[in-house]
């Protein structure tokens, strides 16, 4: 592994990345990285234009109907449980309850 350098003048995204997925890799085999989101230039057309646009049939290459599904964070998880088991924070969670678990 390569000494911290915070003073390195290096700018260049893609070489930055290179570096830490291969430090990360040296120092974590296990390790996964996932991919930086990129930024994406200002949209310039108005809502209005691309409402004509994504409703003009002839822009349409293939419609599908897509089912909504709703994913909780694990805190929302907890609540729901401790809602539905009638448990607050501050309650100490019974034996036969944590064995039924």
């Amino acid at each position: 592994m390569t000494d911290f350098n915070p003073l390195t003048t290096s700018s260049d995204v893609t070489e930055l990345r290179m570096k830490f997925n291969r430090e990360l890799g040296d120092s974590c085999r296990n390790a996964v990285v996932l991919p930086f989101l990129h930024s994406f230039p200002k949209n310039t057309s108005s809502e209005d234009e691309l409402a004509k646009y994504i409703t003009d049939s002839n822009n349409v290459a293939k419609e599908e109907i897509v089912k909504s599904v709703c994913v909780y964070s694990l805190q929302e998880y907890a609540d729901l449980f401790s809602a539905e088991k009638g448990i607050s924070e501050s309650d100490e969670v019974p034996i036969q309850l944590a064995k039924n678990l």
